[in-house]
């Protein structure tokens, strides 16, 4: 019974405190998800870009066009508070399906389940990529022999699905090859059965209104190397300390020592090709955790054999896992903390010009805007009618074929402003820009930085775009603890 109830009170726990940090935290790209999902609705899935005026004639591809839409009307229907219940509950079935075999069945999985859990809660919000999370353990859990042979058939089912909500679709095409090359190669035949679910499921992925260009989505996105620099969540794992990761990490690292021998090899391929991609990227960090789980396990279960069978190795390994428990304990705690004070940091009224766009829209401010990066979700959910610079869909976007008035690479030409490289003028007068809005400029500095696109490597003379902007016929027309608001000023004979 006590048992039981300590069961519950973790639940209860756990669902609060990852319900905390999604309804505090507002993600950069929610607000461009739900105007997606109302353009949708409307007038139906877009081919080109319905938000920014310098790439308008860009061919857009919505990846994730059912979750926009599903966003939208659910937004609509539950608001804030129902999205971050809804995500909670998806982080909760991961977390079930993860420790499915190995819920409460001593301290040590216990406490890794507090450390796992501190590894995903600083990438937890109302964000679509958690669905990939639930996906791949999901695929993790179809691959299992056993479970295999009665339900490969949903593989293909999980592939259209996945193709249609998020843009890591590619993840299960690239599970699903390594689990077949490796078992094909180990048993020295082609496994028919499991080449047809590849094929089968990499056919679905066509299936979605963009056929192909999915795929040319993905392409983008792999190839821009600059990506893992440019954008927080895509850097690298080793540019940020996380003790969680570090100890889950550890842990990881041990498991493969001992246990590679005996561990099927189709795992350790696929977390190691999860744990390249969590080093090379941040953002990644969640579905290496996912994959690293189950060899942890395993290779506990073949330790505590052989503990058992020493004398009183029982009882000291009870021990040993009650003090990794409560480390486990005092690291999720502290990782709550953190992760808490930063979603505070990035709610909507401490990060987002909530009150300047108030402003704006009281005093009837029309014609274009030049903001920053991670503020262009923000703007057009709260000013649809208007068009922005570039927000969270276009860091990789490029062509060569941009139409006179556009450009062929948004991303290039915003960071070039921001570091002097470029005039902002030329850009004002190209695409008719009349206002600048920007965070007040001694709020330029830590998580208001990084998350603003701020931080760039400075020319030679340190070029301050606020400078500028005062010097070259710009002036302040509002500010507030958090933006500040530039109009240009006429030019001499208008």
């Amino acid at each position: 019974m006590k048992l039981i109830i300590k069961k519950y009170f973790f639940i209860v726990f756990v669902f609060f405190v990852f319900l905390i940090k999604a309804l505090v935290q507002l993600d950069p790209d929610f607000g461009w998800h739900v105007r997606l999902g109302e353009i949708i609705s409307q007038n139906g899935i877009p081919s080109f870009d319905p938000f920014s005026y310098t790439m308008a004639s860009y061919p857009f591809v919505d990846h994730e066009w059912f979750t926009n839409l599903l966003l939208f009307y659910l937004h609509n229907a539950l608001g804030q508070l129902g999205l971050a219940i809804l995500f909670t509950a998806l982080l909760l079935m991961i977390t079930l399906i993860v420790f499915r075999n190995n819920f409460f069945t001593n301290s040590f999985t216990l406490a890794l389940l507090f450390l796992f859990l501190a590894t995903l809660l600083p990438y937890f919000g109302i964000r679509p990529q958690v669905q990939s999370w639930l996906f791949l353990s999901i695929l993790l859990c179809l691959l299992e022999e056993k479970i295999y042979k009665k339900f490969y058939w949903v593989i293909p089912l999980l592939s259209l699905w996945w193709a249609n909500v998020h843009g890591s679709f590619a993840i299960l095409i690239a599970v699903l090859l390594i689990d077949f090359s490796v078992k094909s190669y180990l048993k020295k035949r082609v496994l028919v059965k499991r080449l047809l679910v590849l094929f089968i499921s990499l056919l679905a992925t066509f299936i979605t209104p963009y056929f192909y260009r999915s795929w040319w989505e993905v392409y983008m996105q792999v190839t821009d190397s600059a990506l893992r620099w440019r954008i927080q969540e895509w850097r690298p794992s080793f540019m940020f300390f996380s003790l969680p990761f570090i100890f889950y990490l550890a842990m990881y690292l041990i498991a493969l020592k001992t246990s590679w021998r005996e561990l099927p090899k189709e795992i350790i391929i696929i977390s190691l090709f999860f744990f390249i991609q969590a080093i090379s990227s941040t953002r990644h960090v969640p579905l290496w955790a996912i994959t690293a789980t189950p060899i942890i396990f395993f290779s506990f279960k073949a330790f505590r054999k052989q503990v058992f069978k020493v004398k009183f190795g029982k009882q000291r390994l009870d021990l040993a896992g009650r003090v990794f428990l409560a480390i486990s304990i005092l690291i999720f705690v502290a990782q709550t903390a953190l992760s808490l004070l930063s979603a505070r940091s990035t709610s909507e009224s401490v990060f987002y010009p909530q009150k300047a766009v108030e402003f704006m829209q009281d005093n009837g401010f029309e014609g274009r805007a030049f903001s920053l990066y991670a503020w262009g979700g923000y703007l057009l959910w709260k000013e649809p009618d208007k068009k922005v610079y570039i927000d969270g869909r276009m860091p990789s976007w490029r062509y060569n074929n941009a139409p006179v008035g556009e450009t062929n690479n948004a991303m290039e030409d915003y960071l070039n402003i921001l570091k002097g490289d470029k005039d902002f003028n030329e850009e004002a007068d190209k695409y008719n820009i009349e206002y600048v809005l920007l965070p007040r400029e001694n709020n330029s500095k830590g998580i208001i930085e990084k998350l603003s696109m701020l931080i760039k490597p400075k020319k030679d003379e340190d070029f301050s775009i606020y400078e500028y902007l005062l010097n070259n016929g710009w002036d302040i027309v509002y500010g507030d603890e958090v933006s500040v608001i530039y109009q240009r000023k006429l030019k001499p004979g208008l």
